[in-house]
């Protein structure tokens, strides 16, 4: 229901040396997710609530301060449901966009 999720309005953070700023395009939704909505022991913790989801995501490199990876790139990444992701570039994997839906 509509009350359990907040959308909160946040600044991307520019890249620092070593770093991308991600947009994301695709959002993963996995069977696992649902076993981290219950507090209980698992293979990996429970989602936080007040944070944003944790969860694969496909996106497009918009800012790079990185050899590693260049603006126009895409990539999959694992920091989550959120608009812009900004991290080292070594956590981001490059993918071929003529692959995907």
């Amino acid at each position: 229901k509509e009350s359990d999720f907040e959308i909160v309005t946040t600044e991307a953070r520019e890249p620092g040396d070593g770093e991308v700023l991600v947009r994301n395009i695709w959002m993963s939704v996995d069977p696992y997710m649902r076993g981290r909505m219950m507090d209980r022991e698992s293979y990996v913790p429970p989602f936080q609530i007040g944070s944003p989801l944790e969860g694969g995501a496909i996106g497009q490199v918009v800012g790079s301060k990185s050899d590693k990876l260049k603006v126009g790139t895409y990539v999959n990444h694992m920091l989550g449901w959120r608009e812009f992701a900004t991290g080292p570039a070594g956590g981001f994997t490059p993918v071929d966009p003529t692959l995907g839906p």
